[in-house]
């Protein structure tokens, strides 16, 4: 197996040692698991003024709705960081994105309203 390409992750940099078990390129030297890195793609500016738009008018509703983080999370039965990141400008699923405007009553529309 010396020398092979670790079939599990596809990333022709982690090299299969016969020593070793697949598992091992999961952990650094010290032991401690270390999470695959996923690629960051560039968001165009426009599309970023969007986003950035579109996490306001999220948070403006929940404020208007009277609700904390962590009560529109338990409500909508959606992850308190996952309405953090929503409300941040970081990329979420279009299905959160539904889950979330479902949960404050506000149609989809309305959130793109003027973009």
């Amino acid at each position: 197996m010396e020398g092979t390409i670790n079939p599990i992750y596809h990333n022709p940099k982690v090299i299969l040692n016969k020593d070793i078990s697949p598992f091992d390129s999961l952990f650094n030297v010290q032991g401690i698991y270390q999470k695959p890195c996923a690629m960051k793609r560039n968001i165009p500016e426009e599309n970023q003024k969007v986003l950035d738009e579109v996490s306001t008018y999220l948070r403006e509703y929940r404020l208007q709705s009277g609700y904390t983080q962590k009560e529109l999370s338990d409500f909508a039965e959606i992850h308190r960081n996952t309405i953090s990141h929503a409300e941040t400008c970081q990329n979420i699923s279009l299905l959160t994105l539904i889950e979330l405007t479902n949960s404050l009553d506000i149609r989809l529309a309305d959130l793109f309203e003027g973009l």
